[in-house]
């Protein structure tokens, strides 16, 4: 995210997802969105969600030379949200570069600037496992039952500077999943959180603002 005024926006470069067993070579996808057109949405590999203001750009940058613009409409509960499907599998890790912005949410239902989810399709109405947010509370926090920002805190952040995440995904039972966290390279806890009822369809990952 960025300082742009009426807008919240959330910045991606660089998002990677393997299989947790052999990260060498089981690499599903990796994308620094460096083969798209500046300006347009990443079609027809992503899919577009909610606010349609999300665009691949060249004036943010962690690495490389352009980035995903995601930013959704302040107080109107309505975000942006970009979709890339995966093959499920019971151990995942996904790893992203991320950027948030300072903008005032005002008194809107959703206080985060961006979010990281699992779904079972490429829309928001979609059957949903929180992966991660980044709070107004200047928090990042795993998933929680009591609200956005319930979820365990991982550590803090500053807006206007890139985080390293790195998320792996494990089904520990029938019943039970677990989440670890590692922020620019530092491990921030391993969490279980039960499993839900469409937990073996999940098969996009989505990344809000």
């Amino acid at each position: 995210m960025t300082n742009k005024r009426r807008f919240v926006l959330m910045v991606l470069v660089a998002l990677c997802l393997w299989a947790a067993q052999a990260l060498a070579s089981s690499v599903q996808w990796t994308d620094g969105f460096e083969t798209y057109t500046v300006g347009k949405f990443p079609t027809p590999t992503w899919t577009n969600s909610g606010n349609s203001t999300a665009y691949v750009t060249n004036t943010q940058q962690d690495s490389g030379n352009n980035s995903l613009y995601l930013y959704g409409l302040i107080g109107q509960d309505w975000a942006a949200v970009a979709h890339r499907q995966f093959a499920y599998s019971p151990e995942l890790v996904f790893e992203f570069d991320v950027r948030n912005g300072s903008e005032n949410l005002g008194h809107g239902l959703h206080q985060v600037y961006g979010a990281v989810e699992l779904a079972t399709g490429p829309t928001w109405t979609s059957y949903v496992r929180g992966l991660l947010t980044f709070g107004s509370d200047g928090l990042i926090h795993g998933p929680g039952t009591g609200g956005e920002l319930s979820g365990a805190v991982l550590g803090t952040y500053t807006a206007g500077t890139w985080y390293d995440v790195k998320i792996a995904y494990d089904v520990v039972s029938k019943s039970t999943i677990s989440l670890s966290y590692w922020i620019n390279g530092n491990f921030d806890g391993t969490y279980t959180e039960a499993s839900m009822g469409h937990e073996s369809s999940i098969s996009y990952l989505g990344s809000e603002s």
